[in-house]
């Protein structure tokens, strides 16, 4: 195992000589590779994309007047979820039983009590306003075949981009210490001890870039759900937790993968004729 650790240990430390920009290069793709992904997740849903009224109950986003006090928005929340028009009730943005600035979105039972309720909430106090956009046109627009074949091309033009560095990048890491890797291999060290942790490398540089998008995604979450009206409906997935936590889950198995490809190479390169004694 010390073997292991040492070549491990020499690859980490490569990245601050040649070849260790290529693997932030690779990462780099990496992220874009995983957003790109995530786009088809979080552009466009089941809206119908013009201002006619969604054909089954829609989700009215319901914004509570900032500087109520807690006793006030605790009531306000309790009302909305006894009404019954209502189905349920989701926080998208604030806390509900905090002082103010909170979002709420309610699912009404049909579209007919999603129209009664939406007249109720105009002129009920402490409501500040009634997203009209999300009861009309839902939270997003449909993906068009253009956009999602240019999803799709994003995808494996980043994917491409982030192997392509990954060869480059290990590469220059590997030879920054071909003479220990050489060396090993005289003295007998398996091709599994030089090999194993080429690819943990590669998994570890796969799996950052799943971090660095699952931190994007969330903190755009965070940030945007405080101010839905001014978000897209064509992105406006981004508000929807679900969707946000679909990504993240499926982002990690993808960043694995494609750390493994990058291993892959890594190896493939390790047993070059250049690294062999």
């Amino acid at each position: 195992m010390t073997g292991f650790f040492f070549v491990l240990g020499e690859l980490i430390r490569a990245l601050r000589q040649k070849g260790g920009g290529f693997i932030f290069l690779a990462i780099l793709f990496v992220f874009l590779f995983l957003a790109v992904f995530s786009g088809l997740f979080l552009v466009g849903g089941p809206g119908q994309g013009t201002d006619a009224p969604r054909p089954l109950g829609g989700k009215i986003l319901v914004h509570l007047t900032p500087g109520l006090s807690p006793q006030a928005i605790q009531a306000l929340y309790i009302q909305l979820l006894e009404e019954r028009e209502a189905e349920r009730v989701n926080v998208l943005a604030g806390d509900a039983l905090a002082p103010g600035g909170a979002t709420l979105q309610v699912q009404a039972t049909s579209p007919a009590a999603g129209r009664t309720l939406v007249e109720k909430l105009k002129t009920t106090p402490g409501i500040a306003s009634v997203d009209y956009a999300s009861a009309k046109r839902g939270l997003s627009l449909p993906v068009s075949s253009s956009l999602r074949l240019g999803l799709l091309l994003g995808l494996a033009a980043s994917a491409v981009g982030s192997l392509f560095f990954a060869r480059l990048g290990f590469r220059g890491l590997l030879g920054a210490f071909a003479e220990e890797i050489k060396l090993m291999r005289v003295s007998g060290l398996s091709e599994a001890m030089i090999l194993g942790p080429i690819v943990v490398a590669g998994v570890l540089f796969g799996l950052t870039g799943s971090l660095f998008l699952i931190a994007a995604v969330n903190l755009a979450h965070v940030g945007l759900a405080a101010h839905p009206q001014a978000v897209p409906p064509l992105v406006a997935g981004i508000l929807e937790a679900t969707r946000v936590q679909a990504v993240s889950l499926l982002s990690v198995p993808l960043g694995f993968l494609m750390g493994a490809l990058f291993g892959a190479l890594g190896a493939s390169l390790a047993g070059s004729r250049e690294l062999q004694p």
